[in-house]
C-alpha cells in the first residue's frame, strides 16, 4: 500500500507537507524528533509538521517512541518491517533490532495471561559499543 492510497481511504489528500514529512521519515535509518523532521522539511512550517505527525500517528503511518522526555518518530508497518531499538544515551544512535525471540515472548505472555496484545514497543537504553570504547567509559 502507498501513502497516497492510505490517505485516500480516509478521505485525505497527499499534500506537499505530508509528502515531505513522509519522505524525510522514509529516508531516515533512525527515528527522528519533530525538530529533526522540521529541519529537513524545506518550506514547511513546524506547525504543519506537527499536524502531519498527529494525522500520521492516528492513521498508524508512523510510530512514536518515547525516549526520556522526547518523542521520536519513524514509519510504521507496512512501510517498514516491525522492529525494536537499542538507544545509546550518549550519542543518541538508535539501532533497529529484529528478534524473533522477543516476538515469541510477547506471544507467550499474551497466551499465558489471556491478553490480546494489539501493539507493543520494546526499547533498550544504554551505551553503544563505540561509546563504550571512548576514554569516558573505559575503566
Amino acid at each position: 500500500m502507498t501513502i497516497d492510497e492510505l490517505l485516500k481511504q480516509h478521505n485525505l489528500r497527499l499534500t506537499k507537507p505530508r509528502q515531505q514529512v513522509f519522505d524525510v521519515l522514509r529516508q531516515s535509518a533512525v527515528p527522528l524528533t519533530i525538530s529533526d523532521i522540521a529541519k529537513k522539511c524545506k518550506n514547511v512550517d513546524r506547525a504543519s509538521v506537527y499536524r502531519t505527525l498527529v494525522t500520521f500517528d492516528q492513521l498508524h503511518i508512523v510510530s512514536a517512541v518515547a525516549i526520556g522526555w522526547k518523542s521520536y518518530y519513524e514509519l510504521a508497518e507496512p512501510f517498514i518491517p516491525h522492529h525494536h531499538h537499542l538507544y545509546c544515551i550518549h550519542c543518541q544512535n538508535a539501532e533497529p533490532i529484529q528478534t524473533p525471540e522477543l516476538e515469541q515472548l510477547v506471544g507467550y505472555l499474551s497466551r499465558k495471561h489471556q491478553f490480546a496484545v494489539v501493539k507493543h514497543h520494546f526499547e533498550l537504553e544504554g551505551i553503544c559499543k563505540n561509546c563504550q570504547q571512548t576514554k569516558q567509559y573505559k575503566k
